[in-house]
């Protein structure tokens, strides 16, 4: 292939404007080893604007059985041998468009590879129905269709994996209380009596009334972190509730995430326009499309985001970028139901950049954080030990 065509689709695969057709190409000429001289040297062209001193990176698009050829190439022979970073960093940038990478800068990287006795499969859909009644309903147990007939409301399990509540009788008790709980591990999707979707996270719960309206409102409650796309209803504002603020909007996507074990709980804007309250105090900001809240010790900012790293957890990816390591490995803990140890402490405030499957046995992304040379992990059952190698 020419190399200003090479040149072209790297350049637009980095800044991520490659058409479908451009992708598929792109692709092609990446499994094409009389390009990687090539590719190497315009990777290591664009080490400078693309990464900063004790960074951590990590991506997948899926393919670890290409990062397996990739690194039994040359490349690993020239880790091994303690080449100049540049040179490392041309070769690892090689695996963005070839599989997952996961690298940390340093002058001496050596590479090793680690077998673990034990292995963890990743989340899956799954949740917990717990009715106004007090009857709990795993949805996993349950087949297909009706699973609750509640004075007046319908309450359905969807082949598509939805719970789908709709209302059979306008006369229906507006005080019946619905909690939807996801486990470690678990996710699940629910569609509202208004016809508004909700994308549940690992180790969340979402509390409602069946009718899901209440004095005006429709109102929810969440702990954990939760995905919305609200009906627009003018007449009924929609209100999202967690600990240490409440979220009104008419009709809007956005992302909350208000874990307990995480020091900031941040609400993020997609689409629409929402209000972000504190609970205690006066208070609100307003956030417009592509805007973020950050809420942290009863102090509350705005800053601007690609949304699409605070909705990766919903496409099915983790997206690690300008979070620490302890922040990512939490994330990775909910998902496959796994125990974080450090040994060395220092490590978990070690800047990430980039994304991987959520789909990867978590021995797959562990061993992939170990070609760095700079990680050692060991797995027992459902503990993981984080050391610095």
């Amino acid at each position: 292939m020419e190399k200003e065509r090479i040149a072209y689709l790297h350049h637009h695969y980095l800044n991520g404007t490659l058409s479908i057709e451009e992708f598929e190409e792109w692709n092609i000429l990446l499994r094409d080893t009389e390009n990687l001289d090539y590719l190497s040297e315009l990777m290591d062209s664009n080490w400078d604007r693309m990464t900063t001193n004790d960074q951590i990176h990590l991506r997948d698009n899926r393919s670890a059985e290409i990062l397996a050829y990739i690194s039994a190439q040359p490349y690993k022979k020239r880790l091994k041998t303690n080449w100049h970073v540049r040179t490392v960093a041309a070769a690892v940038f090689l695996l963005i468009g070839l599989g997952m990478y996961f690298y940390i800068i340093q002058k001496d990287t050596v590479l090793k590879q680690s077998s673990f006795a034990y292995d963890v499969k990743p989340g899956k859909q799954g949740a917990t129905l717990t009715l106004a009644n007090g009857k709990k309903i795993r949805l996993s147990d349950v087949s297909n269709g009706e699973i609750a007939n509640q004075a007046g409301i319908s309450v359905s399990k969807t082949a598509d994996g939805e719970l789908v509540y709709e209302i059979k009788d306008s006369g229906t008790d507006p005080n019946q209380i619905n909690t939807l709980s996801t486990a470690k591990g678990e996710t699940y999707i629910l569609k509202l009596p208004d016809k508004s979707r909700v994308w549940m996270n690992a180790a969340s719960s979402l509390t409602y009334s069946a009718t899901l309206k209440k004095n005006g409102k429709r109102s929810v409650k969440l702990e954990g972190e939760a995905y919305f796309e609200i009906a627009k209803d003018p007449l009924h504002p929609f209100v999202v509730e967690t600990k240490t603020q409440q979220i009104q909007v008419l009709g809007t996507h956005f992302n909350v995430n208000s874990y307990a074990d995480e020091a900031v709980a941040k609400t993020t804007l997609l689409e629409g326009s929402v209000q972000v309250d504190l609970m205690k105090g006066d208070k609100k900001v307003v956030l417009k499309p592509g805007q973020q809240s950050l809420l942290s010790n009863g102090q509350i900012r705005i800053q601007d985001v690609d949304t699409d790293e605070s909705v990766a957890w919903k496409n099915g990816y983790f997206q690690f970028d300008g979070k620490n390591l302890e922040t990512a490995l939490l994330e990775v803990s909910r998902w496959y139901n796994i125990e974080i140890e450090y040994k060395d402490n220092s490590l978990r405030k070690q800047a990430l950049a980039g994304s991987i499957s959520k789909y990867e046995n978590v021995n797959n992304i562990l061993k992939t954080m170990e070609l760095t040379g700079a990680l050692k992990f060991s797995v027992s059952g459902r503990k993981v030990v984080v050391e610095r190698n």
